[in-house]
């Protein structure tokens, strides 16, 4: 899901921000790297 959301990103600073709020909620869920289980 986050490889997906980055690819749309239109800058370097967008895929850094996408990246950080995406790690922020997969830990408030308790969840890992989502990318490893697609």
């Amino acid at each position: 899901m986050t490889a997906a959301i980055k690819s749309k990103a239109a800058t370097s600073e967008d895929v850094q921000f996408v990246g950080r709020r995406a790690e922020e909620i997969v830990s408030w869920h308790g969840l890992e790297n989502m990318d490893d289980h697609v």
